[in-house]
């Protein structure tokens, strides 16, 4: 697959190049914008070439955990700007992020502030990745701070720190 001459970590076919070193692919000559994640599991395919490369192989990886946790921070950094979008918010402020592994799965806390046109409207979520499982479980509250009486933001405040992922 490499062609003779050519450094190891700079791997051509048909018409691609991806340069393992600098974590880049380029068809053509033309620079693709690919993710991390996406290009490491290329690398992975093209490190063992006309190899089938198992699902327990890939899982066994030792940056497996780094590369899990990024694919569900990705995706739910894509939530909350959505919903700060649906929002119409001018401005999304993530005020605290928690992380928590355990053999079970990975949960991740998140608390963020939307500035919007009636106010800043707070959401906070916990999300549930069990190992193993097609599914995640998602708890998200929303909470709009213009026009609530003192003891509706206390109940709110109660709600949204019950949401956090506390340390084992």
């Amino acid at each position: 697959m490499s062609t003779p001459g050519c450094s190891p970590l700079v791997i051509r076919f048909d018409a691609f190049e991806v340069d393992l070193r600098a974590g880049e692919l380029y068809k053509a000559g033309r620079k693709i914008k690919l993710q991390v994640l996406p290009f490491q599991a290329l690398a992975l395919l093209l490190e063992r070439p006309g190899e089938v490369i198992t699902r327990e192989e890939f899982e066994r990886r030792p940056d497996r955990d780094a590369l899990v946790d990024e694919l569900i921070q990705r995706t739910l950094g894509q939530v909350y700007a959505k919903m700060s979008r649906d929002l119409s918010a001018s401005r999304l402020v993530v005020d605290e992020t928690q992380r928590r592994a355990s053999a079970a799965g990975i949960g991740f806390s998140i608390h963020t502030t939307h500035t919007t046109p009636e106010g800043a409207t707070t959401v906070a979520g916990t999300h549930v990745f069990p190992f193993g499982e097609p599914y995640a479980i998602t708890l998200m509250v929303v909470e709009r701070v213009a026009g609530a009486t003192s003891t509706e933001v206390e109940t709110r405040r109660r709600l949204l720190d019950s949401l956090r992922v506390n340390a084992p």
